[in-house]
């Protein structure tokens, strides 16, 4: 440790504002804005710890390097022109945006519509990484790779872009939708399977916990609703399609014993 300065007499007080001084409470007043809504430079804040806003299928950005972005709405973030086409497909549910190729203005009520949706942890309207991420995922998914056909309802799980939607007659009846879903070792199993057991709330033999929404549909392999957040620093769960507690009660609501589920692709890193 170092060793104690000696103390010095206190200066006299002043009554011209020191610029120096001045320029340090302004930045101290900015960065306390930020810290506010839970970012500062695309960074999370959460008490004394700093860590990354990310998630496992964020894109690196390539080529020049963009302007900061410091979780405010409109600023600049690679990618936004994803985010800006994914919203522009579901006006009503999100609100409209102007393909422009730039997020700002009255764009950011739908950014912050579709991060409350897609349960975002910090909704600001502002292009994050986890949010472009997200938009991303789901709009790389074609309902049709499910291969669905007929008149009964069908549970598709997109493991590539961790994503799932029911089908109906041809008809998308719910999603596409934000899941996670097994991690390197426990992956998800793929192929045809039948939702078999159904139970509204339930607990794991295995590790104990609450798996409200349960829906077998292979072994022990089932939908639940999530136990920890959707976007936790996890590598993903222990196999199971964990969802969003809006769309498992949803898909538990459709469903019946029998129902097919088709689980197609490769989560990347698995």
């Amino acid at each position: 440790m170092p060793s104690p300065q000696p103390s010095r007499p206190p200066s006299r007080p002043s009554s011209r504002p020191r610029p120096r001084r001045v320029m340090r409470l302004a930045n101290l007043v900015v960065a306390s804005a930020l810290t506010s809504v839970g970012i500062v430079g695309g960074w999370a804040v959460s008490g004394s710890a700093v860590r990354p806003v990310s998630a496992p299928y964020v894109s690196s950005a390539s080529g020049s390097a963009p302007a900061p972005h410091h979780g405010v709405c409109g600023a600049f973030v690679p990618g936004e022109s994803v985010l800006e086409a994914y919203l522009a497909l579901s006006p009503r549910k999100f609100g409209a945006v102007v393909k422009d190729g730039r997020l700002g203005g009255s764009d950011c009520a739908a950014v912050r519509a579709f991060q409350r949706w897609a349960a975002i942890p910090q909704v600001t309207g502002a292009a994050n990484a986890l949010t472009v991420s997200v938009a991303k995922r789901l709009i790389a998914v074609k309902t049709s790779s499910c291969g669905a056909s007929g008149s009964g309802l069908t549970v598709c799980v997109d493991l590539t872009n961790q994503a799932a939607w029911a089908v109906r007659g041809g008809v998308v009846v719910l999603g596409p939708t934000v899941v996670r879903t097994g991690r390197p070792g426990e992956a998800t199993p793929t192929g045809w399977f039948r939702i078999g057991q159904k139970k509204r709330h339930t607990v794991s033999s295995i590790y104990g916990t609450p798996l409200p929404y349960w829906e077998r549909f292979y072994r022990d392999y089932g939908f639940h609703q999530l136990e920890k957040p959707m976007y936790a620093r996890i590598p993903g769960s222990h196999g199971c399609v964990n969802m969003l507690p809006r769309d498992a009660a949803a898909l538990f609501a459709l469903t019946s014993p029998g129902t097919r589920v088709h689980l197609f692709g490769r989560k990347p890193g698995t």
